[in-house]
């Protein structure tokens, strides 16, 4: 059972991602450039989420109607000098190479079959010209592949203006699919903003990807660029598919049936726990809730300092051609997912009887852990990250299984995919509550925060349990000590969301008072205190 208030979370294991080319760049990655395992992990998952995730549907069995994709919402918050940047680029840049081949590749047989297509139809409209004049028009071209059986006859006779258009109708739809494909879809993008989503997700299936390896991208989702504003409409909506319509006065209508997101970002602790813990702007939107996320460290920060300039061992796999491998093998994936002509597909990833025991069989570690948190007064948004675990689970089983065969096409999730699903969901469990309980304490709020601490520690009343309302004292205290009343309120508000859950304001221009007393309300304050000194 996962300590609850764990200082230390769990570590993943990169054999749980199978026995494949990521598994191995993700080793390079660590033994090379040092970074921290549990980054590369998420970012390894994350990648193939966004590659094969928008494809899959997580079927739990033929009768249950709940069938999401296996996209993934990924971050990992680490601190400066924690190689984000190598982290992401280790599986990103060879995707994007793999997806650039696919796309070059056929380019000029599409041009080709574009040529060919434009010229049927200028044919068509010809023939529809001198159909409806009464005349007969001259003799097919050798393009007009739609009529190759009746090339036998030297000269076509006038065919009826309704059949004409039916077929230029159908000429020009498959012209305008021949156009789609010669466009390469967007992968990824790191900075737009979520009122620009719609659009770029429209053109291709749907689907997108967000991944970075700085916290602006969260920023950005949060209103950076609409005046603190966040609109999560779709990025909420996209994590399970669901359709999402866009109704302005001043646009055009949109509609997305089908709409998925992948996201993989990274961020400091500074920036992600403003925006996330507390009353950040994604607070009490669900958002944060979905994510799979990493507490991440500085890796091995002195052998990537000391041994960045030092000779390879010979026995050592040359990291490059590790990376093409890698490579090769993401290109299938990617073909079948993001390729020409099946940019749409949707494929199906089932669960045997005995992957979906070992599944099941996680649900009562999970409550275990919702039930304690809740009885000892745990943070609500953690209990919520909870309540969303069976989900996520469904998805890395399906995930695992794709990357274990190494196709999109007849998959199933069989007993050994099942529990190393499991302990990828330990994992994620882990780093989410030490990232939940640890409060946040980084923001100027923060030290407010500790500021309140320390202060309510004296009131006598109040923690000898006499009381359930801090003193008049203590509110004077706070305000004489070096705590402004905007700043007092900002704390207050802060601390209503967290684990810290102790005061709130009544009202404008009311005093705070201590409310809703939870287990273990004083010791994390003692705690607090303590760590103000």
């Amino acid at each position: 059972m996962t300590p609850i208030n764990s200082k230390t979370p769990l570590n993943f294991d990169l054999k749980l991602l199978g026995d494949n080319p990521m598994t191995k760049l993700a080793e390079d990655a660590v033994n090379k450039i040092h970074i921290d395992p549990n980054v590369v992990f998420a970012m390894a998952l994350g990648n193939l989420a966004a590659t094969v995730g928008h494809s899959i549907r997580c079927v739990i069995h033929e009768q249950h109607p709940f069938r999401p994709p296996a996209t993934l919402y990924v971050m990992a918050r680490a601190k400066s000098a924690a190689a984000k940047s190598p982290a992401n680029n280790t599986f990103l840049t060879p995707t994007l190479k793999a997806l650039d081949e696919l796309y070059s590749g056929s380019k000029n047989i599409l041009i080709s079959q574009i040529a060919n297509q434009e010229d049927l139809i200028v044919q068509l409209s010809t023939d529809l010209k001198a159909a409806i004049a009464g005349k007969p028009s001259q003799p097919f071209d050798d393009c007009c592949d739609a009529f190759e059986s009746e090339k036998d006859e030297k000269t076509t006779t006038v065919q009826s203006a309704e059949k004409l258009e039916i077929k230029l109708e159908e000429a020009e739809e498959q012209l305008k699919k021949l156009k789609e494909q010669l466009m390469k879809p967007i992968y990824s993008v790191s900075d737009t903003t979520p009122e620009a989503l719609p659009s770029i997700m429209q053109g291709q299936n749907d689907k997108l990807n967000l991944i970075s390896s700085e916290g602006d991208c969260l920023a950005v989702l949060a209103g950076l660029y609409s005046n603190g504003q966040s609109n999560l409409q779709l990025v909420l909506k996209s994590f399970d598919g669901e359709r999402h319509e866009v109704i302005r006065a001043s646009k055009p209508e949109m509609s997305l049936a089908n709409p998925t997101l992948s996201l993989a970002l990274m961020g400091q602790p500074d920036h992600v726990d403003k925006l996330a813990l507390g009353n950040g702007s994604f607070a009490g939107r669900g958002f944060i809730e979905r994510f799979s996320f990493i507490w991440g460290t500085s890796g091995n920060f002195e052998k990537r300092i000391k041994g960045l300039f030092a000779p390879q061992n010979d026995s050592d796999e040359n990291s490059l051609e590790i990376s093409k491998e890698f490579q090769h093998w993401i290109s299938g994936l990617l073909n079948d997912s993001w390729g020409r002509g099946n940019n749409g597909c949707i494929y199906e990833v089932h669960l045997t009887d005995e992957a979906r025991g070992v599944l099941n069989g996680h649900s009562p570690y999970v409550y275990e852990i919702l039930k304690k948190t809740e009885e000892t007064g745990g943070s609500e948004m953690f209990t919520s990250y909870l309540a969303k675990e069976n989900d996520r689970l469904l998805r890395y089983a399906c995930l695992l299984a794709v990357a274990k065969a190494g196709r999109l096409d007849n998959v199933f999730v069989d007993e050994e995919t099942a529990k190393r699903a499991v302990e990828i969901s330990k994992v994620f469990i882990s780093h989410t509550e030490k990232w939940v309980s640890s409060g946040g304490i980084h923001t100027k709020e923060d030290k407010v925060i500790r500021r309140v601490a320390r202060v309510l520690l004296k009131d006598d009343d109040f923690l000898n349990g006499k009381t359930i309302k801090a003193s008049s004292k203590s509110i004077d205290a706070l305000r004489s000590n070096s705590v402004k009343r905007s700043e007092l309120e900002a704390a207050l508000i802060t601390m209503s969301g967290t684990d810290y859950e102790l005061l709130t304001m009544e009202g404008s221009g009311k005093k705070p008072k201590l409310f809703n007393l939870k287990p273990g309300a004083e010791k994390a304050l003692k705690k607090l205190g303590e760590e103000s000194k």
